[in-house]
């Protein structure tokens, strides 16, 4: 009996060198494959090792003879995916952290709360270090002022009032981090 020539049949069949000429056969077209699906150079590096990963962990599953490359392609889309869409759900909840530490930045401070006070005062001296008008934009905005509304008596589209409001939150949160 002749020996198997599929790399897939030769690691099923005990021969560990097999599996690491299945990377080296497709690395590099998973690797430009996720990168093309707009991942980080470094986190392409990433994603293309847990494709492999999951590949080594579930190479029982692929048909012998079908199309390895395919399925190899499959679980990196399928990886590239589940790392944007985490990465989506990051920022989110960053923004979402932020906007509420802007909506409290906007309230009366509460007599009782002593944790966040070293925040907060970083906070109020970055807000007051702002020109008059992005502050009172901001506050606007994080006292429920809708955006259209903003947009509309600034002259700007929503698009750019979006823009506007993701910019100065960014330089408020730079503040806050690079004052102590």
């Amino acid at each position: 009996m002749q020996a198997p020539t599929d790399p897939v049949e030769r690691f099923l069949n005990g021969d560990p060198a097999a599996f690491r000429e299945i990377v080296e056969t497709h690395q590099a077209r998973i690797r430009g494959l996720i990168a093309y699906m707009g991942l980080r150079a470094a986190d392409v590096d990433d994603v293309a090792q847990d494709t492999f990963i999951h590949v080594y962990e579930h190479i029982r599953e692929y048909t012998v003879g079908t199309n390895l490359s395919a399925w190899i392609k499959a679980i990196a889309r399928y990886k590239a995916l589940a790392f944007l869409e985490a990465a989506r759900r990051e920022a989110r909840h960053r923004q979402d952290a932020l906007e509420d530490f802007l909506m409290a930045a906007t309230e009366p401070p509460d007599e009782t709360a002593t944790e966040d006070e070293s925040l907060m005062d970083r906070m109020m001296r970055c807000l007051n270090r702002m020109d008059e008008q992005p502050r009172s934009l901001l506050k606007a905005h994080y006292s429920g002022t809708p955006i259209k509304d903003l947009a509309r008596r600034k002259g700007h589209s929503k698009d750019a009032m979006k823009m506007l409001l993701f910019r100065l939150r960014t330089a408020l949160k730079r503040c806050v981090e690079a004052h102590p």
